[in-house]
Formats: structure tokens, C-alpha cells, sequence
């Protein structure tokens, strides 16, 4: 999944990808992504099985090491991406 099409399944109406594309492009503004990405898919109907698919997904990775990677910006984006692109659609 690009980073289009993930803002793509996580834009809110009014939301236009030019105005959110710096997000994807400069690393030094990767806390506004990660922001900006935790606080639109919270609102989805599949953020709880997002946060079970996360937590339950690697046996050998402690619950401590899931938070970790969920709250590091670079790896919440690509959590997303991988749960989404095995989810359909992701809507809402």
C-alpha cells in the first residue's frame, strides 16, 4: 500500500492529499504524520481490529515492544498500511 493510498482510506471529508503530501515526504515532520494518521483511524470501525491484530500479531514480541512500535510514528504508518491492505477497503 503507497502513502496515498493510505491517506486515501484515512481522509476525512475536506481532506486533500496536497495538503497532507509534505507529511509523507519530510522526516523530520514525522510526529505531525503519526498525529494526524492515529487520530483519523481511531474513528475507523476496524481501529479495535487493528489494535488486536497488532498486539496478537508476533508471539515472540512483548506487549511493552507492541505499544513501543505502535506509538513509533514509521512504524504505525506501516502497521496500517500492512493491516488495511489485508482488510478490503478499510472503510470507515
Amino acid at each position: 500500500m503507497t502513502d496515498q493510498e493510505l491517506f486515501e482510506k484515512l481522509k476525512r471529508e475536506g481532506d486533500a492529499w496536497i495538503d497532507f503530501y509534505w507529511l509523507f515526504t519530510v522526516p523530520e515532520d514525522e510526529w505531525k504524520l503519526f498525529g494526524w494518521l492515529w487520530e483519523r483511524a481511531q474513528g475507523k470501525k476496524w481501529w479495535e481490529g487493528f489494535l488486536l491484530f497488532e498486539w496478537n500479531k508476533e508471539f515472540e514480541v512483548t506487549q511493552r515492544q507492541t505499544i513501543v512500535n505502535l506509538i513509533h510514528p514509521t512504524h504505525f504508518t506501516e502497521a496500517l498500511k500492512e493491516y488495511l491492505k489485508g482488510e478490503g477497503d478499510g472503510e470507515n
